[in-house]
Protein backbone atom coordinates (compact mmCIF):
# COMPACT_ATOMS: atom_id res chain seq x y z
CA UNK A 1 0.00 0.00 0.00
CA UNK A 2 1.37 3.40 -0.93
CA UNK A 3 2.01 6.16 1.55
CA UNK A 4 -1.09 8.16 2.46
CA UNK A 5 -1.13 11.73 1.14
CA UNK A 6 -0.77 14.45 3.75
CA UNK A 7 -3.31 17.19 3.17
CA UNK A 8 -2.03 20.76 3.05
CA UNK A 9 -3.15 22.75 6.06
CA UNK A 10 -4.06 19.63 8.03
CA UNK A 11 -3.23 18.87 11.65
CA UNK A 12 -0.95 16.08 10.40
CA UNK A 13 1.05 18.54 8.33
CA UNK A 14 1.39 20.90 11.29
CA UNK A 15 2.60 18.01 13.45
CA UNK A 16 5.20 17.05 10.86
CA UNK A 17 6.36 20.67 10.68
CA UNK A 18 6.72 20.97 14.45
CA UNK A 19 8.71 17.75 14.59
CA UNK A 20 10.96 18.95 11.78
CA UNK A 21 11.50 22.27 13.54
CA UNK A 22 12.55 20.51 16.74
CA UNK A 23 15.02 18.26 14.90
CA UNK A 24 16.52 21.19 13.04
CA UNK A 25 16.84 23.24 16.22
CA UNK A 26 18.59 20.38 17.98
CA UNK A 27 21.12 19.84 15.21
CA UNK A 28 21.85 23.42 14.11
CA UNK A 29 24.20 25.88 15.71
CA UNK A 30 22.52 28.96 17.18
CA UNK A 31 23.62 31.14 14.29
CA UNK A 32 22.16 28.71 11.76
CA UNK A 33 18.45 28.84 12.53
CA UNK A 34 17.88 32.36 11.23
CA UNK A 35 14.46 32.53 9.60
CA UNK A 36 13.44 28.96 10.43
CA UNK A 37 9.95 28.63 11.88
CA UNK A 38 7.00 26.29 11.56
CA UNK A 39 5.75 27.94 8.38
CA UNK A 40 9.20 27.53 6.86
CA UNK A 41 9.19 23.84 7.77
CA UNK A 42 5.77 23.44 6.13
CA UNK A 43 7.14 24.83 2.87
CA UNK A 44 10.11 22.47 2.90
CA UNK A 45 7.84 19.52 3.68
CA UNK A 46 5.56 20.41 0.79
CA UNK A 47 8.54 20.76 -1.53
CA UNK A 48 9.40 17.13 -0.75
CA UNK A 49 5.83 15.75 -0.79
CA UNK A 50 5.83 15.62 3.03
CA UNK A 51 8.70 13.14 3.19
CA UNK A 52 10.25 14.18 6.53
CA UNK A 53 13.67 12.74 5.73
CA UNK A 54 13.96 14.51 2.38
CA UNK A 55 12.55 17.76 3.78
CA UNK A 56 15.07 17.72 6.63
CA UNK A 57 17.95 17.21 4.18
CA UNK A 58 16.73 20.06 1.99
CA UNK A 59 16.26 22.37 4.96
CA UNK A 60 19.66 21.46 6.40
CA UNK A 61 21.26 22.38 3.09
CA UNK A 62 19.37 25.69 3.06
CA UNK A 63 20.43 26.46 6.64
CA UNK A 64 24.06 25.79 5.75
CA UNK A 65 23.77 28.07 2.72
CA UNK A 66 22.21 30.84 4.79
CA UNK A 67 24.89 30.63 7.45
CA UNK A 68 27.52 31.15 4.75
CA UNK A 69 25.77 33.47 2.28
CA UNK A 70 23.87 35.53 4.89
CA UNK A 71 21.22 36.74 2.41
CA UNK A 72 19.56 38.86 5.11
CA UNK A 73 22.62 41.11 5.09
CA UNK A 74 22.20 42.10 1.45
CA UNK A 75 21.23 45.72 0.89
CA UNK A 76 20.10 47.80 -2.07
CA UNK A 77 23.58 49.15 -2.57
CA UNK A 78 24.82 45.60 -3.17
CA UNK A 79 22.51 45.08 -6.14
CA UNK A 80 21.56 48.49 -7.54
CA UNK A 81 23.92 48.16 -10.51
CA UNK A 82 21.97 45.08 -11.63
CA UNK A 83 18.67 46.92 -11.24
CA UNK A 84 19.40 50.05 -13.27
CA UNK A 85 17.30 48.91 -16.24
CA UNK A 86 14.43 47.29 -14.35
CA UNK A 87 15.18 43.84 -15.71
CA UNK A 88 13.76 42.22 -12.58
CA UNK A 89 11.64 43.79 -9.86
CA UNK A 90 8.58 43.22 -7.72
CA UNK A 91 5.43 45.27 -7.86
CA UNK A 92 3.88 47.14 -4.91
CA UNK A 93 0.44 45.74 -5.77
CA UNK A 94 -1.12 42.28 -5.66
CA UNK A 95 -2.78 40.50 -8.57
CA UNK A 96 -6.54 39.99 -8.41
CA UNK A 97 -6.01 36.49 -6.98
CA UNK A 98 -3.86 37.89 -4.17
CA UNK A 99 -0.45 36.76 -5.38
CA UNK A 100 2.48 39.15 -5.33
CA UNK A 101 4.13 39.75 -8.70
CA UNK A 102 7.77 39.61 -9.74
CA UNK A 103 8.47 40.99 -13.22
CA UNK A 104 11.38 39.92 -15.42
CA UNK A 105 12.35 41.43 -18.77
CA UNK A 106 15.32 39.64 -20.35
CA UNK A 107 15.60 42.35 -23.02
CA UNK A 108 16.73 44.73 -20.27
CA UNK A 109 19.70 42.60 -19.25
CA UNK A 110 22.55 45.00 -18.55
CA UNK A 111 25.41 42.88 -17.18
CA UNK A 112 27.22 39.60 -17.72
CA UNK A 113 28.11 39.30 -14.06
CA UNK A 114 26.95 35.86 -12.91
CA UNK A 115 27.64 36.48 -9.22
CA UNK A 116 25.97 39.89 -9.39
CA UNK A 117 22.87 38.46 -11.04
CA UNK A 118 22.52 35.69 -8.45
CA UNK A 119 23.08 38.20 -5.64
CA UNK A 120 20.34 40.40 -7.12
CA UNK A 121 17.94 37.47 -7.33
CA UNK A 122 18.72 36.47 -3.74
CA UNK A 123 18.10 40.02 -2.52
CA UNK A 124 14.80 40.21 -4.39
CA UNK A 125 13.53 36.87 -3.06
CA UNK A 126 14.63 37.56 0.51
CA UNK A 127 13.00 41.00 0.57
CA UNK A 128 9.88 39.87 -1.25
CA UNK A 129 9.26 36.99 1.18
CA UNK A 130 9.77 39.23 4.22
CA UNK A 131 7.56 41.99 2.83
CA UNK A 132 4.78 39.57 1.92
CA UNK A 133 4.89 38.06 5.42
CA UNK A 134 4.59 41.49 7.03
CA UNK A 135 1.62 42.36 4.83
CA UNK A 136 -0.13 39.09 5.62
CA UNK A 137 0.47 39.47 9.35
CA UNK A 138 -0.84 43.03 9.26
CA UNK A 139 -3.99 41.74 7.52
CA UNK A 140 -4.51 39.17 10.27
CA UNK A 141 -3.42 36.26 8.08
CA UNK A 142 -0.32 35.11 9.91
CA UNK A 143 0.56 31.43 9.99
CA UNK A 144 -1.42 29.15 10.10
CA UNK A 145 -4.29 31.18 8.61
CA UNK A 146 -5.73 29.13 5.70
CA UNK A 147 -5.85 32.17 3.38
CA UNK A 148 -2.28 33.22 4.08
CA UNK A 149 -0.42 34.10 0.87
CA UNK A 150 3.22 33.05 0.65
CA UNK A 151 3.74 32.80 -3.09
CA UNK A 152 4.47 35.05 -6.05
CA UNK A 153 3.63 35.05 -9.69
CA UNK A 154 6.65 35.44 -11.95
CA UNK A 155 5.66 37.43 -15.00
CA UNK A 156 8.40 37.05 -17.61
CA UNK A 157 8.01 39.40 -20.56
CA UNK A 158 9.85 37.84 -23.50
CA UNK A 159 9.19 40.61 -25.99
CA UNK A 160 12.55 41.62 -27.38
CA UNK A 161 14.19 38.39 -26.24
CA UNK A 162 17.23 37.30 -28.24
CA UNK A 163 20.29 35.12 -27.90
CA UNK A 164 22.21 38.24 -26.82
CA UNK A 165 20.19 38.68 -23.65
CA UNK A 166 19.62 35.00 -22.87
CA UNK A 167 21.24 34.03 -19.55
CA UNK A 168 24.13 31.55 -19.56
CA UNK A 169 23.23 27.97 -18.62
CA UNK A 170 25.25 28.33 -15.40
CA UNK A 171 23.12 31.28 -14.28
CA UNK A 172 19.88 29.56 -15.25
CA UNK A 173 20.77 26.44 -13.31
CA UNK A 174 21.77 28.38 -10.21
CA UNK A 175 18.57 30.41 -10.46
CA UNK A 176 16.57 27.17 -10.44
CA UNK A 177 18.64 25.85 -7.53
CA UNK A 178 17.84 28.97 -5.51
CA UNK A 179 14.12 28.81 -6.24
CA UNK A 180 13.76 25.08 -5.63
CA UNK A 181 16.24 24.54 -2.81
CA UNK A 182 16.55 27.81 -0.87
CA UNK A 183 13.13 29.40 -1.45
CA UNK A 184 10.84 26.40 -2.03
CA UNK A 185 7.09 26.81 -2.36
CA UNK A 186 7.41 30.50 -3.17
CA UNK A 187 6.42 30.12 -6.82
CA UNK A 188 2.68 30.35 -7.30
CA UNK A 189 2.78 30.58 -11.08
CA UNK A 190 5.17 31.55 -13.85
CA UNK A 191 3.57 33.32 -16.82
CA UNK A 192 5.83 33.47 -19.87
CA UNK A 193 4.49 36.33 -21.97
CA UNK A 194 4.95 36.16 -25.74
CA UNK A 195 8.08 33.95 -25.83
CA UNK A 196 9.68 33.65 -29.29
CA UNK A 197 10.39 30.35 -31.01
CA UNK A 198 14.02 30.71 -29.92
CA UNK A 199 13.00 30.35 -26.29
CA UNK A 200 11.46 26.93 -26.86
CA UNK A 201 14.94 25.56 -27.60
CA UNK A 202 16.23 27.12 -24.39
CA UNK A 203 13.24 25.72 -22.48
CA UNK A 204 14.06 22.21 -23.67
CA UNK A 205 17.57 22.64 -22.27
CA UNK A 206 16.57 23.79 -18.81
CA UNK A 207 13.28 21.94 -18.24
CA UNK A 208 15.00 18.65 -17.23
CA UNK A 209 16.43 20.52 -14.23
CA UNK A 210 12.96 21.68 -13.11
CA UNK A 211 10.91 19.37 -10.90
CA UNK A 212 7.54 18.18 -12.15
CA UNK A 213 5.52 20.26 -9.68
CA UNK A 214 7.31 23.46 -10.72
CA UNK A 215 6.97 22.72 -14.43
CA UNK A 216 3.21 22.40 -13.96
CA UNK A 217 3.11 26.02 -12.76
CA UNK A 218 4.67 27.37 -15.96
CA UNK A 219 2.22 28.83 -18.48
CA UNK A 220 3.12 30.04 -21.97
CA UNK A 221 0.91 33.02 -22.70
CA UNK A 222 0.49 34.78 -26.05
CA UNK A 223 -1.33 37.86 -27.36
CA UNK A 224 -4.74 37.20 -28.82
CA UNK A 225 -7.01 34.24 -28.27
CA UNK A 226 -4.58 31.37 -27.85
CA UNK A 227 -1.10 29.97 -27.88
CA UNK A 228 1.03 28.01 -30.25
CA UNK A 229 0.45 24.57 -28.76
CA UNK A 230 -1.94 22.69 -26.49
CA UNK A 231 -1.93 24.11 -22.98
CA UNK A 232 -0.81 27.60 -23.99
CA UNK A 233 -2.92 30.55 -22.86
CA UNK A 234 -4.16 33.66 -24.60
CA UNK A 235 -4.14 37.23 -23.36
CA UNK A 236 -7.45 36.70 -21.55
CA UNK A 237 -5.37 35.08 -18.80
CA UNK A 238 -3.67 38.39 -18.04
CA UNK A 239 -7.01 40.18 -18.07
CA UNK A 240 -8.34 37.75 -15.46
CA UNK A 241 -5.30 38.26 -13.24
CA UNK A 242 -4.79 42.03 -13.41
CA UNK A 243 -6.88 45.17 -13.76
CA UNK A 244 -6.33 47.36 -16.86
CA UNK A 245 -4.48 49.85 -14.65
CA UNK A 246 -2.20 47.13 -13.32
CA UNK A 247 -1.48 45.82 -16.81
CA UNK A 248 -0.54 49.33 -17.89
CA UNK A 249 1.79 49.64 -14.89
CA UNK A 250 3.30 46.27 -15.79
CA UNK A 251 3.85 47.40 -19.35
CA UNK A 252 1.74 44.61 -20.82
CA UNK A 253 -0.75 45.10 -23.62
CA UNK A 254 -3.04 42.10 -24.26
CA UNK A 255 -2.96 42.95 -27.97
CA UNK A 256 0.78 42.31 -28.04
CA UNK A 257 1.92 45.90 -28.50
CA UNK A 258 5.29 46.39 -26.88
CA UNK A 259 5.27 48.74 -23.89
CA UNK A 260 8.05 49.65 -21.53
CA UNK A 261 6.00 49.71 -18.33
CA UNK A 262 6.35 52.17 -15.51
CA UNK A 263 9.53 51.02 -13.79
CA UNK A 264 10.90 54.11 -12.03
CA UNK A 265 14.39 53.36 -10.80
CA UNK A 266 14.57 56.26 -8.34
CA UNK A 267 11.20 55.39 -6.81
CA UNK A 268 12.06 51.69 -6.64
CA UNK A 269 15.41 52.49 -5.01
CA UNK A 270 13.65 54.57 -2.35
CA UNK A 271 11.21 51.72 -1.69
CA UNK A 272 14.00 49.15 -1.34
CA UNK A 273 16.00 51.41 0.98
CA UNK A 274 12.91 51.79 3.14
CA UNK A 275 12.55 48.01 3.21
CA UNK A 276 16.22 47.64 4.11
CA UNK A 277 15.70 49.97 7.05
CA UNK A 278 13.31 47.42 8.55
CA UNK A 279 16.01 44.78 8.75
CA UNK A 280 17.88 44.00 11.94
CA UNK A 281 20.73 41.57 11.46
CA UNK A 282 22.49 41.80 14.82
CA UNK A 283 19.49 40.44 16.74
CA UNK A 284 20.26 37.30 18.79
CA UNK A 285 19.39 34.27 16.71
CA UNK A 286 18.76 30.80 18.05
CA UNK A 287 17.98 29.31 21.46
CA UNK A 288 18.12 31.49 24.54
CA UNK A 289 19.66 30.45 27.86
CA UNK A 290 16.79 28.02 28.45
CA UNK A 291 17.09 26.68 24.92
CA UNK A 292 13.48 27.23 23.91
CA UNK A 293 13.19 30.63 22.23
CA UNK A 294 14.12 31.46 18.64
CA UNK A 295 14.18 34.78 16.81
CA UNK A 296 14.09 35.64 13.15
CA UNK A 297 16.20 38.27 11.40
CA UNK A 298 13.88 41.13 12.37
CA UNK A 299 13.59 40.11 15.98
CA UNK A 300 10.18 38.43 15.91
CA UNK A 301 9.71 35.54 18.31
CA UNK A 302 9.38 32.36 16.27
CA UNK A 303 9.28 29.41 18.63
CA UNK A 304 8.67 29.48 22.33
CA UNK A 305 8.09 26.61 24.71
CA UNK A 306 5.40 24.51 23.07
CA UNK A 307 6.40 25.54 19.54
CA UNK A 308 3.79 28.24 18.93
CA UNK A 309 5.16 30.86 16.56
CA UNK A 310 4.84 34.44 15.58
CA UNK A 311 6.72 36.01 12.67
CA UNK A 312 7.92 34.98 9.26
CA UNK A 313 10.39 32.65 7.64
Amino acid sequence: MGKATVERGSAEEAELARALLVRVAQKAQARDVRGVDEACCVRFLRARSHCARKAEALLADSIEWRSEARPERLRWGDVEREMKTGKMYRTPFRALDGLGTIVMRPRNENTKDHDGQIRNLTYLLENAAASLAREEAAAGRGYPHPQRVEKFRWLIDFQGYSIRNAPPMKTSRETLALLQGKFPERLGQAVLWDPPRLFYAFWRLISPFIDKRTRAKVIFCFPGSGGKSKGDAGSELLQRLYTPEQLAALGLDPSGARLEGSYDHAAYAAWMCAEDALKVTDQPVGPDAEGDVFFDCVGNCLVEGDGSHIGFS
